[in-house]
C-alpha cells in the first residue's frame, strides 16, 4: 500500500519535474504539499461549479493563497519556490492592470485551476535543467551492464554494446524523445551476436565475449567490435557479420577506423596493433613495439597513426613502416587514451599520473602539461574545428576527481572547470559545433554544459553509472549507456 500510494503521489505531483536532486527538504515540506494540494483540489471544484459567478473572488483567493504560502516561508525550498514566484509574479499583475477578471477573461471558459498552476510550473521545470522521464528515450533489452554507445555519423541510429556479448543497433524515429520514440526504437533492433557456442560447445563463457569495443566507419554502413575473447568483427549497418578477425590472442581494448574506410586499427592486451584490410577482412600489418598492454589507438589520417600501453609510452606509427616514426615518453604512470587534434598537427594524451599531455610530432618533449587534476585522467577530447565551430583550439578531460577540465590548448590556460559531478567521469564528448560538452559519471548523471561559461543547462539522472555518451550528427540528441541495475540506453534532446 505504501509503495503504491508514493508511486500515485509521484506521479499525480509530477514531482519528477523539480529540481529535488539538489534540493534540502525540510522538515513538513511533504505534509505542506499535500495541505496546500487540497486547498487546490477544492478550489478548482469551486471554480468548476461556479464558473459564471463569483469568479472574481476566487481569483482573489488564489492570489492570497500563494502570498500566505511565500509569507509561511515554504517557498525557499527548490520545488514550491518555482510555483510560488511565478504564483506571487501573477498576484502583482493582477493588482496593477485590470484587476482579476481581466487574469481570468484571459484564461478561456473551459480552464482551471490545475491548469494554470501548470503553467507557473513551465518556466522554472525549464530553468532547473531537470530532464523528466516522460522526455527519455530508454533502449532496452540489453541483459547485462551496457557498456559502450555510438551514433551512427550519417543517420539517426544508435549502436550499444553490452558485457551481455552483444551489441544492439537501434533506429531512433525523429522527433520528440519519450515513450512513443523508446517503444518504436526498442521494438525491433538488430542484434550482433558474439558468442561462440557452436565452436566451444559447452565450455563457452559469456563472459569471454563481452564486447569491449565499437567504432563506426565514417560513411555509417559498417560496424566494427571487438570482445573480450580478442576477436574483432565488422558488420553491416542492418546487422550482417561481414569478416570476423582473428589475430589477437587477448581482449581487444581499442577500435579504429581510418578516415577513409579502407583499414582498421585494433590494440590488445596481447601488447600488438594489428592494422586490417577491411574490405578483405584480412590483417596486413602486426606491430609489437609495446612492452605492456595497449590501451588506446588513434589514426591521424590514412596511414599515421598513435599507440599507448600501461607501459607508459605513446608510439607513432605508419602504416608499411617496419619501425614506429616516433616516441614519446613523458607519462609516469599508464596512458589510458590518445586523440590527434582535428586538423592532426597535435597529439593528446591522458594517464593515471594525473595528467594531460600535448604533443607534437617531430618534437621529443610535450607542448603542454596540464596537472591540475588531483587523480587519474580516464578521458580525453578534441572541440571540432570548422565553419561554425569554436575560433579556440579546444581540449576537454575527464577524471576520477569527478571534475571535466576544459583547456585553451593555444595559452595552455584552463578555462573551465565543470564540477558538478560527485563520483568518476568516464565520458565526455563535444557538439558537433564545438560549443557544447557532455559528460557521464559514475554518479549516475549526465551533464550538458555550455562552453561559453562552463554552466551545465541540461540534466538527467538514472539508475547505475554512465560509461559513454555521444551526441548525434544533429547535435540535436545525446546517449548516454549505463550500467546495473538500469542495462540500458538512455536518449535526451538537446534545444539550443
Amino acid at each position: 500500500g505504501f509503495s503504491h500510494s508514493a508511486f500515485v503521489f509521484a506521479y499525480e505531483s509530477l514531482v519528477g519535474r523539480a529540481d529535488l536532486a539538489t534540493a534540502d527538504i525540510p522538515p513538513g515540506a511533504l505534509i505542506n504539499f499535500l495541505q496546500k494540494g487540497l486547498q487546490f483540489v477544492e478550489i478548482e471544484k469551486e471554480l468548476e461549479q461556479h464558473s459564471a459567478v463569483g469568479g472574481s473572488d476566487l481569483a482573489n483567493g488564489l492570489a492570497l493563497m500563494a502570498g500566505a504560502r511565500d509569507a509561511s516561508g515554504a517557498g525557499k525550498d527548490a520545488a514550491a519556490g518555482s510555483a510560488s514566484g511565478a504564483a506571487g509574479k501573477g498576484a502583482a499583475d493582477s493588482g496593477a492592470g485590470g484587476g482579476p477578471e481581466a487574469n481570468l477573461a484571459g484564461t478561456g471558459a473551459g480552464k482551471t485551476t490545475l491548469d494554470l498552476y501548470s503553467k507557473t510550473k513551465a518556466g522554472p521545470t525549464a530553468d532547473s535543467g531537470w530532464v523528466t522521464e516522460a522526455d527519455v528515450t530508454k533502449l532496452t533489452g540489453h541483459e547485462a551492464e551496457v557498456l559502450f554507445c555510438a551514433w551512427n555519423p550519417k543517420a539517426n541510429i544508435v549502436a550499444s554494446g553490452s558485457s551481455d556479448s552483444t551489441v544492439r543497433i537501434w533506429t531512433i524515429p525523429r522527433g520528440a524523445s519519450g515513450l512513443p520514440a523508446s517503444t518504436a526504437a526498442s521494438a525491433n533492433p538488430f542484434v550482433l551476436h558474439h558468442e561462440l557456442q557452436q565452436t566451444l560447445g559447452a565450455l563457452a563463457s559469456t563472459a569471454l565475449h563481452d564486447v569491449t569495443t565499437l567504432d563506426w566507419r565514417s560513411d555509417g554502413q559498417q560496424l566494427a567490435t571487438g570482445t573480450y575473447d580478442g576477436i574483432a568483427r565488422i558488420w553491416t549497418v542492418q546487422g550482417e557479420l561481414k569478416h570476423t578477425l582473428r589475430r589477437h590472442r587477448g581482449t581487444i581494448f581499442s577500435m579504429r577506423w581510418n578516415k577513409s574506410g579502407t583499414y582498421l586499427l585494433s590494440g590488445s592486451v596481447d601488447r600488438t596493433v594489428v592494422v586490417w584490410d577491411a574490405v578483405q577482412g584480412k590483417a596486413i600489418q602486426e606491430f609489437d613495439c609495446h612492452s605492456s598492454p595497449i590501451l588506446d589507438v588513434d589514426w591521424r589520417d590514412d596511414t599515421t597513426f598513435a599507440t599507448c600501453s600501461t607501459d607508459m609510452i605513446i608510439y607513432c606509427c605508419k602504416v608499411n613502416a617496419d619501425q614506429p616514426i616516433a616516441k614519446l615518453v613523458g607519462h609516469t604512470n599508464e596512458v589510458n587514451a590518445v586523440k590527434w587534434s582535428p586538423d592532426g598537427t597535435l597529439l593528446a594524451s591522458c594517464s593515471d599520473d594525473c595528467t594531460a599531455k600535448v604533443w607534437k610530432l617531430g618534437q621529443d618533449a610535450f607542448v603542454h602539461n596540464f596537472n591540475e587534476h588531483e587523480e587519474q585522467i580516464y578521458q580525453i577530447a578534441w572541440a571540432p574545428r570548422g565553419p561554425g565551430t569554436a575560433d579556440k583550439s579546444l581540449l576537454a578531460t575527464a577524471s576520477f576527481d569527478s571534475l571535466v577540465k576544459i583547456w585553451d590548448v593555444d595559452t595552455g590556460k584552463c578555462i573551465h572547470t565543470l564540477d558538478e559531478h560527485n563520483d568518476k567521469v568516464y565520458s565526455i564528448a563535444f557538439s558537433p559545433d564545438g560549443h557544447y560538452l557532455a559528460s557521464g559519471s559514475l554518479d549516475a548523471t549526465l551533464r550538458i554544459w555550455s562552453l561559453k561559461d562552463g554552466k551545465c543547462i541540461r540534466k538527467y539522472k538514472n539508475d547505475g553509472g554512465i560509461y559513454e555518451v555521444s551526441w548525434n550528427m544533429d547535435g540535436d540528441k545525446v546517449a548516454a549507456c549505463y550500467g546495473a541495475p538500469s542495462k540500458m540506453v538512455c536518449i535526451i534532446d538537446f534545444h539550443k
